[in-house]
């Protein structure tokens, strides 16, 4: 059985945190696990209800998509599609009542049938741990952050927007996999890749508050999110 440890903190002075994380753990069903970090957009309105919004809604499609027994392993990669499309226009849908723009990124790791798949829009990112036979240790940044060339802090597709398209969407190939992480760019932004090696050696439950208190004192003011799983 996996191992999963989460943990999301307020930024420095915000009224509210915008980001949010959310892991299920199904033990008899299709569907394995959900695990997912969601950050709103500061820029916009609401963006702690888009966050926990767009995971929830995500988690209850593909939990009703994938406890199908029927289902053909060549068309998750399309279903998972389809459900963050649904997704998008379910924000949009809230956006609309609202009167306003809402928007958040979007990454998830879901285990279908013992098979892994991560889907991503934004650039909250994820990680993946490799140890060789040899004892060869490695990290390597999975995702794909979606932001503008020329606006490195300006999203150039998130959860919300119109005509939302290209999401990354991958199944994983899991030889050597030891771990994966999570993490919102209120800690990727202030943290390089030995500082999260070197955390990962510690035991699980203390990573996530290591990784944020490590982003804090390298003055992280985001909010920070991080959702670290440990795989058989």
């Amino acid at each position: 059985m996996v191992k999963i440890k989460s943990k999301s903190e307020i930024g420095i002075n915000h009224l509210a945190n915008q980001d949010c994380v959310y892991v299920k753990i199904n033990k008899d069903s299709n569907l394995n696990f959900f695990a997912g970090v969601a950050d709103g957009i500061g820029g916009l309105d609401h963006g702690e209800l888009a966050s926990k919004e767009s995971l929830e809604k995500i988690y209850k499609l593909l939990d009703q998509k994938f406890n199908n027994t029927d289902i053909k392993i060549k068309d998750i990669n399309s279903l998972i599609k389809k459900a963050i499309q649904e997704t998008n226009k379910h924000i949009i849908k809230i956006a609309n009542k609202k009167q306003t723009e809402i928007g958040t990124t979007l990454t998830f790791v879901v285990s279908i049938k013992n098979m892994i798949f991560f889907g991503h829009v934004g650039d909250t990112s994820i990680y993946a741990k490799y140890e060789s036979h040899d004892n060869k240790i490695s990290l390597s940044k999975l995702t794909i952050d979606h932001n503008l060339n020329n606006r490195p802090n300006v999203l150039s597709k998130y959860i919300g927007m119109k005509n939302l398209k290209n999401t990354q969407i991958q199944k994983l190939n899991l030889v050597d996999c030891k771990q994966l992480i999570l993490m919102s760019d209120g800690i990727t932004g202030f943290i390089d890749d030995n500082n999260i090696l070197n955390t990962l050696n510690s035991k699980i439950n203390d990573v996530p508050k290591k990784l944020i208190e490590l982003s804090k004192k390298n003055d992280s003011y985001d909010d920070m999110s991080i959702i670290v799983i440990t795989l058989n």
